[in-house]
């Protein structure tokens, strides 16, 4: 489901959408998953979803920010320390950052 939704990404791009963000929210968590998808809408971003169970749980998600971090401009980790892990913030923040 991490890479689904990190290659709906890419095909929500090829469709047109433009927006210089991005919203990634555990996909463990569906109250939070669902919680985050009208935002994400609203503000055409695509929705990413990550595994903060696991250390690399955002690596589809890091690949997927890397890849089109030219079109990018912000991102928003949607949910509580919980179910996105303070190191999955911190990688995604560092991708975004061009680290």
């Amino acid at each position: 489901r991490w890479e689904v939704s990190a290659a709906a990404a890419s095909a929500s791009r090829g469709i047109g959408m433009t927006a210089r963000s991005v919203v990634a929210v555990s996909a463990g968590h569906w109250e939070e998953t669902l919680a985050a998808g009208p935002y994400a809408a609203a503000s055409g971003a695509p929705l990413v979803l990550v595994n903060s169970r696991r250390s690399d749980g955002a690596q589809p998600v890091q690949a997927w920010v890397q890849r089109h971090s030219a079109m990018l401009d912000a991102g928003v980790v949607a949910g509580s320390a919980n179910s996105v892990a303070e190191e999955v913030r911190d990688r995604l923040s560092a991708r975004l950052a061009g680290r």
